[in-house]
């Protein structure tokens, strides 16, 4: 049986991860944006994600 604490502790650390995917994604998003505008090309932006998640 779970107590309060734990379940708490689990949620917290749940959202906790989802809010830094979204903060990360805001940030990957803050710095491909200018590069999309500059640099369309699909394939740029697919090393450049490829470089950034290897």
């Amino acid at each position: 049986m779970m107590n309060k604490y734990t379940f708490h502790a689990k949620y917290e650390g749940a959202l906790h991860l989802m809010l830094m995917k979204m903060y990360l994604l805001f940030i990957f998003r803050l710095i491909t944006t200018p590069f999309t505008i500059l640099c369309p090309s699909s394939c740029h932006m697919a090393v450049y994600a490829n470089c950034l998640l290897s």
